[in-house]
Parts: structure tokens; sequence; C-alpha cells
């Protein structure tokens, strides 16, 4: 093999003596590479439009030879892609550097006609995603991309995403005029849960083909119609960001069983002029959207304004309202807020990971908002804390100067940049949780919530798969504790598309900007599962030994118990007196 140095590039000349198009021409390049460390590469190449870029190929460190193929339509056959007709990338502009050379064993091209047709398929819900029960059923549109009339010959295959089982294939004949465009409905029938690639290949008149074009879709085992949302789960949305599209992103909220969305609506949105208290657009957008989707609010109270604050920056994390009349002006927004909702949020949390060397200031801008909020609307719920991490002290120093009087709730967040969720090394996040709510419970019996936790996949050994596995573990220890009463994922969504940016990497979907936008990550499925067979049920039983882990959930919406168990090596025979009728 050729190592391809972290950040460089392998240029590919392809002989302009072979039968392709200098400009329309497809290539299929199937890649043989070790699959060493983590990140990714693709392929760039120049098209009659410009550059081009393949999907994001991941490295999961699984020490094997593996494969990827790739199909680059509109090929530029002109030896301006650094000298060549194509190169494979450790630096590509829309998914960032990668850190680690990266060994290529064998490069295999198979030319292809030009394009004889342009496709799309959509589906019903952004990123093709499928829930418990429905349909999968794609919307392919076909485009005649020659001059001529055709008649061609389409065939479809569905495939597992994991491994490349084929699962289903279809085939199909279209007749297209000159600038035709028709569709047709493609049934898939469903094998099992998971993700999956569904592929469209299509042949001119000639039986050559022209086109291929691989597209994620993911198959989950959340029902919609059959089954609840869990309602002690939600995830961090940021809606308001960026170019995030809240009327794509809550239809897939709700089809994994999640019941809440967190997001804020920022006191500098709100009040841009002094004693003015108006919902943005894009606030009363994002909140129908949710509210079309079933999911409920949780508002993020926060952070300064300048308007009210004269002399301070908008929206810092660490200006809180200090004079009577800052705090004032805080108290209104929330107040004001809180009536505007009414029923449409019962749920605020005040401020986001207030600073610990800033606490009395947080203390005063808790207690305001809390009074605001009750006044505005005495049934919603308010939760204090909002701490990076459990801060214990800054904890006992709130509730010790009695301002559990003013939270209903309180939360904390809590991260690993690490792989050892539930391993050898897996206390750590039973020993802090447990220390949080030991803590709490010292002064008040608040109920706890986590409002952030999560794995970025930019984090090295980070995969998907590992990801997947550690949602899966730590709802084994937040299952344990009654007191805790909701959990959320952050975020919902890739942030970027970077593929070395922990903030880009945190979402259980791709991110808008990626090859497959809005497509499940692996995580996504898993939650949908867990949301279908286990929801709000909590851990009544457990056996933690030898790197055997069993856990007994009591009871889900359909009043079973449930058992989650994995072993982290080696085969082990355990014996259970499970006291029930059957296991299903």
């Amino acid at each position: 093999g050729v190592y391809i140095a972290a950040g460089g590039r392998m240029a590919f000349d392809i002989s302009n003596s072979v039968d392709l198009q200098p400009v329309g021409g497809a290539v299929e390049v199937t890649v043989e590479y070790f699959d060493e460390d983590w990140e990714g590469f693709g392929i760039c190449y120049n098209t009659s439009s410009g550059p081009e870029q393949s999907e994001l190929v991941y490295v999961e460190n699984s020490q094997q030879w593996r494969t990827a193929t790739f199909v680059l339509n509109d090929l530029n056959q002109s030896n301006q892609y650094y000298d060549g007709d194509f190169a494979i990338e450790t630096d590509c502009w829309e998914y960032g550097t990668r850190e680690y050379p990266l060994l290529v064993g064998r490069v295999s091209v198979k030319l292809l006609p030009p394009k004889n047709v342009s496709v799309s398929v959509e589906t019903p819900r952004a990123g093709r995603v499928f829930a418990n029960g429905e349909d999968i059923t794609f919307d392919v549109t076909f485009k005649n991309e020659l001059k001529a009339l055709q008649n061609a010959k389409v065939k479809y295959t569905a495939s597992d995403y994991e491994n490349g089982e084929i699962l289903w294939t279809g085939e199909d004949s279209i007749t297209l005029k000159k600038n035709d465009i028709i569709s047709r409905s493609v049934t898939v029938p469903a094998h099992k849960f998971g993700r999956f690639i569904f592929t469209v290949e299509a042949a001119d008149s000639s039986g050559k083909y022209g086109y291929k074009e691989n597209f994620r879709y993911s198959y989950t085992a959340f029902d919609t119609k059959n089954m609840p949302a869990n309602k002690a789960m939600g995830s961090c949305v940021h809606f308001t960001l960026d170019e995030r599209k809240s009327e794509l992103v809550a239809p897939l909220m709700a089809a994994a069983g999640l019941n809440y969305a967190r997001d804020e609506i920022w006191w500098a949105s709100y009040v841009k002029t002094k004693g003015v208290h108006k919902m943005t657009s894009t606030d009363e957008k994002y909140l129908k959207d949710i509210e079309k989707s079933g999911l409920e609010k949780l508002t993020i109270l926060g952070f300064s304004n300048a308007v009210c604050m004269p002399g301070k920056e908008n929206q810092s994390a660490t200006a809180y309202p200090e004079t009577e009349e800052e705090l004032k002006a805080w108290e209104d927004y929330c107040y004001n807020l809180a009536k505007e909702l009414g029923d449409r949020c019962t749920m605020y949390e005040v401020w986001n990971e207030p600073d610990p060397m800033h606490s009395k200031q947080y203390a005063q801008t808790l207690k305001r908002a809390y009074i605001g909020v009750k006044k505005g609307n005495p049934n919603a719920k308010v939760i204090g804390g909002v701490f990076a991490g459990t801060q214990i002290s800054m904890t006992r120093e709130l509730l010790e100067e009695g301002y559990g009087d003013y939270m209903d709730g309180i939360s904390f967040h809590i991260y690993r940049w690490d792989n050892n969720a539930m391993d050898e090394d897996s206390t750590y996040f039973y020993d802090e949780t447990a220390r949080f709510v030991n803590t709490v419970n010292e002064y008040k019996p608040l109920d706890i919530y986590v409002t952030e936790f999560g794995w970025s996949l930019a984090l090295k050994p980070m995969t998907q798969f590992s990801i997947r596995d550690n949602f899966l573990k730590i709802m084994t220890v937040f299952g344990q504790f009654p007191q805790i009463k909701g959990t959320f994922w952050y975020e919902f969504q890739n942030g970027g598309s970077h593929m070395n940016s922990r903030e880009h990497n945190f979402g259980l979907v791709d991110n808008w900007l990626r090859y497959s936008p809005y497509a499940a990550n692996s995580a996504y499925c898993a939650m949908a599962a867990y949301n279908a067979i286990i929801g709000n049920a909590k851990v009544s039983d457990k056996y933690e030994n030898e790197k055997t882990y069993i856990y007994r959930f009591t009871k889900n919406y359909r009043g079973n118990d449930t058992m989650m168990l994995w072993r982290e090596g080696g085969d082990r025979t355990v014996s259970l007196n499970l006291d029930c009728e059957k296991i299903t």
C-alpha cells in the first residue's frame, strides 16, 4: 500500500486514450484502504459546474482492510484537479483535514457512459427516515439528460449500510422524451431496523449504465402511531442558529420517540426596544413546527441584553443583570415570555452553564426569573442550576442560601471526552450523578434533569458505534435514579460539516450541508429503539460483575419489564431469577 499524508492527497489521471468524454463522463472508483485511526477521507474532482466532492467515508479504527466505492458523475477529464482527473483527499474543503495518514491499497476505476439521467429521491420525512410500521417508499424522479428520446432500464438496490449486504433488488423501464421528467414510486420491503443504502442505476437505450448513485435511509423501531413519546427524554436543537430548518428536524425528533425540544428564546431577541416584549418571527416559526410534530418545549432563559444592561454586550453568558433596574428588566422578560407562551411552554431553565465565579449574581438572576415566570404562568416549572458538570460547591452554595425555594427542579450537564462509558473505568458517570443527587437531597428533594449529555464523533477514539453503545449504557446510569425526571441529548443535529470539529459532530442526524443531509446516525436508531422498548421506565435491579452488565427496567408504557445486558469481553454464563412467566 501507499500512505497519503495527513492533509494530503493522491491524484489520478485517466488516460485520454480511454473513451471518456472530456466533460460529462462518469467514473466508478473503488478504494481499498486500511481502516486505522479515525476521521475520514473522500474523493474530489472537477465537473462542468466546478469542483465537487464525494460523501465522507468515516475511518473507524477497525484495524481491517475495507473498500469504499464512489460514483463521480459529470467528471471533467481535463487534468485540472492537481494535475489529475480526481484525487483521494484527506483535506476536503467541506469536511476539514484528516489528522492521520491514510494507507491505501488498491484503487480501481470503472468507466461509465456520460450521465443519461439526473435522479432525485424524496421521502415524506427529511433524511429518508422511516418509522416502524411505515411503508419504505421513495419518490424517484428522473430527468432526461440526453438530447434525444431514450428507453432507460433502471435497477434499484437496498443494502445494509453497516456491512454492504444486498437485501433487495428491483427493476423498472422508463421512456423519456427530450427534456422529459417522470416520477416513480418505489417501495422497498422492511427487512430489519437499522441504516441502509438505496441505490439507483440507470442504463441508456444501448444498455450501458450511465448513472449510479447511493442514497442513505433508515428504518427505526419507534412506532409513531402506536407508541407514546418518552416523556422523560428530549434533545437540544438550536433552531435559531445557522440554516437549521425546524420544519424538517422536528418530525425527525418525534419519529425517534422524543418528547422535548430544548432551545432558547433569548432576552436580547425578545426585548429589542426597552419595555417592548415581542416574539421574533424565527422563534414563532420553530415553536409552531415543534408543536405540529407533537413536541413539548423546554425554554432556556438568557443571556445578557445590551438594551436593558447599558455598557454590556448582547448575549454574554457571563454578564448577569446586577442593578435593580437590570434585574427588574430581566424579571419582566421572564414574566412576559411565560405569559405569552402560556401552555405552549411549561418548563423553563434559567441561564445555561452559569460561571461558578459569579454564583451570587446567578442566584439573584435565578430568583427574579422564578418570580417572573410564576407570575406569568403559575403552572410552569422553573429549573435552576444548569451546571456545566455537577458543580457540587456551587450547588451547595445555592441551596444553603435558600435558593432551592426558587426552583422546581435543578439540572446539570455531564460529558466525558473518551470512549470508556461503561467498561472497567465505568464508575465516573454513576459516581458524579450520585454525588449530585445526594447533595441536592441534603437540602431539598428537587426533581433533577440532565439537560445535556452526549459524545462528539470528532473526539478520538469515537465511532458511530461507540457513541450508539455509550448512549444505551449511560441510560442504565440515569435509570437508577428515580429523582431524574428528564434527560436531553446534546445535540440533535450535527452543527457543521468538519470531521474534526468537536462542536460539529454531536448530532443524532447529519448536518444540512453534508452529502446526505438529515440522515440518521447510529445513535439515532438506538434512541428510537430505546424509546420503543424501554421509554421512561426506571432500573429496578442490576448485576454488575466481571465485565458483565445486566439491568432490569420496570415498567415501560405497556407495563412490561425490559432487560438490557452486555459483556465487555469474552463469554460468561449467568443465571438469573426473573420471576416472570415468559420472555419475549
